[in-house]
């Protein structure tokens, strides 16, 4: 019970927030959340495709991310607080899960509910907890420790029971698996911590290990057959070149162990901390690197001894190995150019971190008497408040994006992620004079930044610099000119000059580059319509409701050109689609008010306009509105 208020306590407040960086184009904007007939869609596709992104994206495999997603949905509607509430119950349910994983695996209450207040008021979990999209650690931390657990209460039980466990902890590896590729590290958790167990029973490490072996040969069959139907129906083709290319096996090791350092600074103290970590590949050691490499050592001769007199904080330590390693970037991972870190990628290690941290807290208590027992217990509850408050300060910065991107900015200078981001959110919120200011740093650094000549670019047709904005656009779109945003983003541009013509190619050409892109033909659509092919658009505007259904903007296109043409009762019907869409568009309503009027139906009209009148984002209409209401 402690457990859960203390987890549920330190974030309550994350309730308030909004959606932020990520969250636009997964959640806020992502029509494929919307509807249950995109459902089958998430276990097909990659939800980047599914999402508002570039789609220059091809490896984000989350289908119970985009589940859960969907579910919060059909709650809450476009609500971040409910998004948030979600959130919030997951990490509740992984630290309850946390510390009755501690208790079992050591036998005692007392290591269970420090093991599960350690990890429910740790600072490193702010990004997971706070971060809606950040969800997808704890959703994988759920399903895997649910998984162990699961495979350990069958170790204690015969028969029909031990089945029933069994089939549930195969069960949770499989949702650990289709949250996030770190699930693939489950079923080795699985076995450490059944060998463990065995050893604590009486066993021999020899005969320890092929118990777990046996006792965890379920999960590691799930693992084979998620990675086989991953293969056949989600294929990621991976050319060998891919794995041999790129930095050395040096570099990788002097980067890894870096980031092992931090990891453990992380883990165990909360420090250091930030919301982004994005570097080259090291080249050469320096003093970082080596002390990193000493505290991992240090890690590692603790984890030694601890194994020899079967230490719970020694099998803690294992579990973080076995979580960082592929993270670390010390596998020759596909395309790894950089390495892209976030806190919330310690959310699962951090698990050990807590087993090990109860199981020395429970040693410390029961080795004290009286007084010194008192001080103790008093010292550690200080500090577990400590990490509480500190919890609590560090979610403000997931607040909104203005708060969270100029805290990337401070905490990560060389990044240029931060600026840009909120140079694009300045940009949204109608302030482009900032936004130049903004990204001018940033192409100053890296003057090829597709991203922020892009911004540069709309920025200044935002401020009627119509030359110095295209020529932005275009120099962006000649650094990248395969990338199909860009390409839109300059061919909208040109629209909005009235060179339609001039912009056919661009749009052409990133939809060659990737032929599902709906934002390009839906520009295209736009485009020829300017030229007057509307048929031609017409027919480039259905094509978007196939790639969109959910998107109001394709029929609300279609019902202009159909209602300049003369067949309002068609263009009725295209305006009806747009709000089953978006029930509060008020175009798609404002277009449907003046078809209604046209059609003779002026009563109907009336109360569409009514509506309109009280719609949020009514107010451009409210004066024409009431001129029709007189």
């Amino acid at each position: 019970m402690l457990v859960g208020l203390a987890s549920a306590a330190v974030y309550i407040f994350t309730l308030e927030y909004d959606f932020v960086w990520d969250d636009v184009a997964l959640v806020s904007e992502n029509a494929y959340i919307r509807s249950p007939r995109f459902v089958g869609e998430y276990f097909r596709r990659d939800f980047g495709i599914l999402s508002h992104w570039s789609l220059s994206v091809r490896w984000y495999y989350r289908p119970l991310l985009a589940l859960s997603f969907f579910a919060d949905y059909q709650l809450w509607g476009n609500n971040p607080a409910g998004f948030h509430l979600t959130n919030l119950f997951l990490h509740v349910l992984c630290s309850l899960l946390v510390a009755l994983l501690a208790r079992r695996l050591s036998g005692q209450d007392s290591v269970g509910a420090l093991a599960g207040l350690f990890f429910a008021v740790h600072p490193a979990h702010v990004e997971p907890v706070a971060f809606i999209s950040g969800r997808v650690d704890s959703l994988v931390a759920s399903f895997g420790v649910a998984s162990v657990l699961a495979l350990l209460v069958a170790r204690g039980e015969r028969g029909p029971v031990r089945l029933v466990w069994q089939g549930l902890g195969c069960a949770a590896a499989l949702g650990a698996m289709l949250s996030k590729e770190i699930g693939a590290v489950v079923p080795g958790l699985a076995l450490l911590c059944l060998a463990w167990d065995a050893r604590r029973s009486g066993a021999p490490w020899r005969k320890a290990i092929l118990s777990g072996l046996l006792e965890s040969a379920g999960v590691f069959v799930v693992l084979a057959l998620s990675l086989w139907g991953r293969q056949v129906f989600f294929p990621v083709p991976v050319a060998w070149s891919d794995w041999s290319g790129g930095p050395s096996v040096w570099q990788r090791l002097l980067t890894g162990t870096y980031l092992g350092g931090r990891v453990l600074g992380l883990t165990t103290v909360g420090f250091p901390w930030q919301p982004l970590y994005q570097m080259d590949f090291l080249r050469r050691l320096d003093v970082e690197v080596l002390v990193s490499g000493l505290l991992l050592a240090g890690v590692g001769w603790g984890i030694w001894r601890g194994l020899a007199r079967g230490a719970l904080a020694a099998l803690g330590g294992l579990w973080v190995l076995a979580v960082i390693f592929p993270v670390l970037n010390i596998i020759p991972i596909p395309e790894g150019r950089a390495v892209y870190f976030a806190e919330r990628f310690v959310y699962l290690p951090s698990v050990g971190v807590a087993l090990a941290a109860g199981s020395l807290g429970a040693a410390v208590l029961g080795t004290l008497e009286g007084r010194r027992r008192q001080l103790a217990l008093a010292a550690i509850t200080a500090g577990l408040v400590a990490f509480g408050v500190t919890t609590a300060v560090r979610s403000e910065t997931w607040r909104d994006n203005g708060r969270l991107y100029l805290v990337m900015r401070e905490r990560s200078p060389h990044s240029t992620l931060p600026v840009t981001n909120l140079a694009l959110t300045t940009l949204k919120e109608g302030r482009p004079h900032e936004a130049l200011m903004l990204v001018g740093e940033v192409i100053e650094q890296i003057p090829t930044d597709g991203t922020a000549l892009v911004v540069m670019g709309q920025a200044n047709l935002a401020l009627g610099r119509t030359a110095e904005g295209l020529a932005y656009l275009t120099k962006a779109v000649q650094y990248h000119p395969t990338n199909p945003w860009m390409l839109g983003v300059l061919g909208a541009g040109l629209i909005q000059a009235n060179r339609a013509r001039e912009a056919i190619p661009y749009l052409q050409r990133a939809l060659t580059v990737d032929p599902q892109f709906a934002p390009a033909w839906m520009i295209l659509g736009v485009a020829r319509a300017q030229g007057r092919e509307f048929d031609e658009a017409v027919r480039l505007f259905r094509k978007v409701r196939a790639l969109r259904p959910d998107s109001p903007d394709a029929p609300i296109q279609i019902g202009r050109i159909l209602l300049d043409q003369g067949r309002p009762a068609e263009a009725l019907v295209e305006f009806q689609a747009a709000l089953e869409a978006d029930p509060a568009h008020p175009v798609a309503t404002w277009a449907m008010a003046m078809t209604l009027d046209r059609l003779g139906r002026g009563g109907e009209a009336r109360h569409v306009w009514e509506r309109l009148r009280d719609l949020p984002g009514g107010e451009p209409y409210r004066q024409m509105v009431e001129g029709r209401l007189r």
